[in-house]
């Protein structure tokens, strides 16, 4: 079974996500947050690599030796919530389609070619072509080499069609991390007859110290030149018991009193904590950002009403009310808090808002307009400056973010090949913050 381990870490500023689908071999997983009071299951957001299972899913790549890190800084505080995990069935294949090219397939005997419109095949149907060259027996098609792990069940399935009559089988290989070969799986020879299409399907299950699978669509014997194969509907893919699942333990992030956060979801390096006004002198020396308040706010209205010929009376079309708009207010207390504050907002895509649980507010991610700052003072050289940042609550930005510090390559200028070698460090460790 697959494994998710979720930590706090960072004074509870993030939740660090281990995974490991190494039994399932599954390449790519999809991961998610449930709040246990209210049910809600909210993706995590992803980051590098992502892959598509055609259900309308954003899947985050675990191919460095199935395992991988995430790291949550949205979820939510004095709530218990914990993280699923879903490893799917997956296509290793990197070209199924031979629409545009048969790479990366690839033949030792013969020649390859892609392609649809061709007279022998279904309309519409593209196949990879396997061309013997006339001499050498056993003309193969190779795929590429797709990761894989000991144990793993892999499952292969296609359709082909040929020129002549010939003698036909896939095969599935194995192979170790030096590209050494482990075992051929070999699924029995079929006879395959002239313009007669046939599927094949075969499965095998990956040996001890397998870490590549390989697709080998072979032609046995010495078919003769004109003898053409044409192979479609291509799969190889691991197959778990459906789809392997795992749940972490749950967690619960206690908020601190007086202590709020402003987020940037998409780039959370630029996360900030902030404190209030009434707890902090600002005349103090040292660094800090601080909230006002959050001042005007309303619930616009999107109703419409419209004038009744002969009557005193409107009549109102009505639509939901739009959600909080409001200003929050910022201080900054010295030049560096300033930057800070700008380089958070100069991006411009909707930041999220956390307080304090007895401030009876929720969650919010605001997109804010045009920034007001101003100096505290007649006398600029006084550093304090006061944000007045206008925002409307919406729903949480979409797309991939970026790393969280220390995992991004930015973050990693001092190091070079050398130092990452002398160190024994992987990209695991990369990918987990541990340079």
């Amino acid at each position: 079974m697959p494994s998710i381990t979720a930590t706090l870490v960072s004074s509870n500023s993030m939740v660090k996500i281990d995974i490991d689908t190494t039994d399932e071999g599954s390449p790519y997983v999809y991961v998610a947050r449930v709040n246990e009071v209210t049910g809600v299951a909210t993706p995590i957001r992803t980051h590098g690599t992502t892959g598509s299972n055609g259900d309308g899913l954003v899947y985050q790549s675990v191919s460095a030796g199935f395992k991988g890190t995430m790291y949550d800084t949205e979820f939510p505080r004095d709530v218990n919530f914990h993280y699923t995990l879903a490893a799917p069935a997956w296509e290793l294949l990197l070209n199924t389609s031979f629409a545009t090219t048969y790479e990366p397939w690839s033949t030792t005997t013969g020649s390859l070619s892609w392609g649809s419109n061709i007279t022998a095949l279904p309309t519409g149907v593209e196949a990879l072509v396997v061309h013997p060259d006339g001499v050498s027996p056993t003309v193969a098609a190779k795929s590429e080499l797709a990761l894989a792990t000991p144990g793993g069940v892999y499952v292969t399935s296609m359709t082909v069609l040929t020129s002549a009559n010939c003698t036909l089988r896939p095969v599935i290989t194995f192979y170790d991390v030096n590209q050494s070969l482990l075992v051929n799986n070999t699924m029995p020879n079929t006879s395959a007859l002239a313009g007669v299409p046939v599927v094949l399907g075969y499965s095998a299950t990956a040996p001890a110290n397998t870490r590549f699978v390989q697709l080998n669509l072979q032609m046995v014997g010495t078919p003769p030149q004109t003898t053409l194969t044409y192979w479609y509907g291509l799969s190889l893919m691991n197959w778990p018991d459906g789809n392997a699942t795992a749940v972490s333990a749950t967690l619960n992030a206690a908020s601190v009193a007086g202590q709020w956060r402003l987020r940037d979801p998409l780039r959370p390096v630029n996360d900030i904590t902030m404190g209030l006004t009434m707890d902090q002198n600002l005349c103090n020396a040292g660094s800090a950002v601080v909230i006002a308040g959050i001042n005007s706010r309303t619930y616009p209205s999107n109703n419409t009403r419209f004038n009744i010929a002969g009557s005193p009376y409107t009549q109102t079309v009505s639509r939901v009310r739009g959600a909080l708009q409001g200003t929050l207010t910022l201080v900054t207390r010295t030049a560096a808090d300033e930057a800070i504050l700008l380089n958070l907002l100069s991006p411009g895509t909707p930041l999220l808002l956390q307080s304090p649980t007895a401030y009876n507010m929720p969650d919010m991610y605001l997109s804010i307009d045009s920034s007001g700052v101003a100096p505290a003072s007649p006398d600029q050289s006084y550093s304090i400056r006061v944000f007045q940042l206008p925002f409307a609550a919406e729903l949480a930005p979409g797309g991939p973010g970026q790393g969280v510090l220390n995992t991004r390559w930015a973050d990693l200028c001092d190091w070079t090949w050398a130092t990452a070698n002398a160190g024994a460090k992987t990209w695991l460790n990369v990918m987990q913050g541990g340079l």
